[in-house]
C-alpha cells in the first residue's frame, strides 16, 4: 500500500541512522595514569628515604645493596628494579689498554682498586687492538705507533664519551713527521711538533692552579690533589714492637724524587714512615695527619691491613719524565750542539696554552709535558712515555697521575642501562664530599615485566 513502510524498509532506515551516528559522534573512552603515576611516587618515596638515612650515596654506587633494600620496601611481586648513575666516577672503570702484558698487570697491581669518598672505583684493565676496541670507557695507548690508519675507529670511540690517554714519545729520524703529519695527532689529540731541544728539564710541575671549573685543567687538577694514592705493603716483618697487627707488620715502600722510602702498618688507624731515607721508622701517622718527606706535604687519608691512602699537597712537583737518553747514531736537531738528551717540543696545535697541564721547566724555557683536549665530544690527553722504553722506573706520584687521567677522561654514563618499554625512573642530583667533591644524577627505575 502507498504511504506504508514495510518492516524491511524500517530496520534499513534504522540501521542506517545507527551507522551514521556512530560515525558523526564517536563515542569517547578515557585512560587514566595512575598507575604510572604511583610507581613514580614509589621512586621517589624510596630516594628520598635513602637520602634521609644517609645510605644514597653507598648504594648509588653498590648495585647489590640497592637491590637487597628495594626489595625490601617494594613487595610487589615481579616488580623489576634497577638503578644507574650518571656525571661522576663509576664503580668499575673498564680500561682498554694497547699495551704489553706486563704494562697491564703493572697498572692493574699499581691503580687497580682506588678508594674514594668511602667507595672502592676499580679500573679493570683489558688488552685491546687499535682496529678493534672492546667495549670500555677509556682507551691508553703506550708507546709510539702511527695512528692514522685507526682514525675512525678512534674518532668513533671518543664520540660514545669514551676518553683516550696516549704515552707517547717521538724519537728517531723527522719526529716532526711523525705528530705533524698524523692526522690523529693533529685533529683527535690536538698536537703539533715543534723541535727536539737538547736541553735538561729541571722538574715537571702543573702549568697552574686553576681558578674555575671552566678550565680545562681544573678537573684532573683537583683529582690529583683529592685521590689519595693506594699503597699496597709487599711483605710483613717484626721490626716495630709496639706495633699490634697481628702476624706482623704490613711494610711497603713510597717511591718520590728517586728514592724508596719505606712505611709499616702499625695499627688499623695508623703507619709508621720513614721521612729522611735512612730506611728506619721515625715518624707514627694517624689517619687524616699531615706529614713530610724531601720537604712536600702529605696527609694519611685512610689505613688498611692490606693497603693505605696517602693524598699529595698543592705543593708538589714531580721529577724529570718528558727528557730521555738518545740511542747511539739519532740525529741531533739542526743548530744543536752535540748531546745525549732529548726534549720534544710539542704544543697544542691551537696553540691554547690552557690545555697544557703539567710543564717541564728548563732555565731556557717550559715544555708541555701533559697536554688536554677536553671538547663537547672528546676527552684525550697525551703524555711522554713514562717509562722510556722501560729504562725508566715509573714512580708512586706518577702512578698517580695517571690514575688522575683514567678517572678524569673516562666515560662517566653507564654503558648498559636497564630500559623497559613500561618502566618509569626518576632522576636526583645528589652530593657527596670527603676526599673530593662529586655531584651526580642518580636514577631510580622501576617496571612491571610486561
Amino acid at each position: 500500500m502507498k504511504g506504508v513502510i514495510s518492516i524491511v524498509e524500517f530496520g534499513i532506515a534504522a540501521l542506517s541512522l545507527i551507522i551514521i551516528f556512530n560515525i558523526l559522534f564517536p563515542s569517547i573512552s578515557y585512560e587514566h595514569k595512575w598507575e604510572d603515576a604511583l610507581t613514580i611516587l614509589k621512586a621517589r618515596d624510596v630516594i628520598i628515604t635513602l637520602d634521609r638515612i644517609g645510605k644514597l650515596y653507598r648504594y648509588s654506587f653498590d648495585s647489590t645493596e640497592l637491590s637487597n633494600f628495594l626489595d625490601k620496601v617494594i613487595h610487589e611481586e615481579k616488580m623489576i628494579k634497577w638503578g644507574e648513575t650518571e656525571g661522576t666516577f663509576k664503580s668499575r672503570i673498564i680500561v682498554a689498554c694497547n699495551c704489553t702484558k706486563e704494562q697491564i698487570s703493572d697498572l692493574s697491581r699499581w691503580i687497580g682498586t682506588i678508594k674514594l669518598n668511602d667507595r672502592y672505583v676499580t679500573l679493570d684493565f683489558v688488552e685491546s687492538k687499535l682496529n678493534e676496541i672492546p667495549v670500555s670507557d677509556v682507551l691508553i695507548i703506550w708507546g709510539y705507533k702511527p695512528l692514522s690508519p685507526y682514525y675512525n675507529t678512534l674518532k668513533n670511540y671518543v664520540a660514545e664519551g669514551n676518553g683516550i690517554i696516549e704515552l707517547m714519545d717521538f724519537k728517531g729520524t723527522n719526529p716532526e713527521d711523525k705528530v705533524n703529519n698524523d692526522i690523529v695527532q693533529r685533529e683527535i689529540f690536538g698536537i703539533r711538533y715543534d723541535t727536539r731541544d737538547n736541553d735538561a728539564v729541571d722538574e715537571i710541575s702543573f702549568s697552574k692552579k686553576p681558578q674555575s671549573v671552566e678550565e680545562k685543567i681544573y678537573f684532573p687538577f683537583k683529582i690529583f690533589f683529592h685521590i689519595p694514592l693506594p699503597l699496597i705493603p709487599t711483605t710483613r716483618v717484626f721490626e716495630i714492637p709496639e706495633c699490634t697487627i697481628p702476624g706482623g707488620q704490613p711494610k711497603g715502600f713510597f717511591s718520590i724524587k728517586g728514592k724508596k722510602f719505606p712505611y709499616w702498618i702499625c695499627t688499623t688507624t695508623s703507619v709508621w714512615f720513614d721521612t729522611d731515607g735512612d730506611l728506619i721508622a721515625d715518624k707514627l701517622v694517624s689517619e687524616g695527619e699531615k706529614f713530610e718527606i724531601e720537604g712536600y706535604n702529605f696527609t694519611l687519608s685512610y689505613v688498611e691491613e692490606s693497603r693505605i691512602g696517602i693524598k699529595f699537597h698543592e705543593n708538589y712537583i714531580f721529577d724529570d719524565f718528558l727528557s730521555y737518553i738518545a740511542p747511539a747514531g739519532e740525529p741531533s736537531p739542526p743548530g744543536k750542539a752535540l748531546g745525549t738528551r732529548r726534549i720534544p717540543d710539542i704544543y697544542p696545535s691551537n696553540n691554547d696554552t690552557e690545555r697544557i697541564l703539567l710543564f717541564g721547566i728548563s732555565s731556557t724555557k717550559n715544555y708541555s709535558a701533559c697536554i688536554l683536549n677536553i671538547t663537547e665530544i672528546s676527552r684525550v690527553a697525551w703524555l711522554p712515555e713514562l717509562s722510556k722504553d722501560g729504562t725508566r722506573v715509573i714512580q708512586d706520584d706518577e702512578k698517580l697521575l695517571l690514575a688522575t687521567l683514567i678517572l678524569d677522561m673516562s666515560n662517566k654514563k653507564e654503558k648498559e642501562i636497564f630500559r623497559i618499554h613500561e618502566g618509569r625512573s626518576v632522576s636526583y642530583i645528589n652530593v657527596f664530599n670527603k676526599d673530593i667533591f662529586e655531584v651526580y644524577e642518580f636514577k631510580l627505575g622501576i617496571s612491571r615485566p610486561y
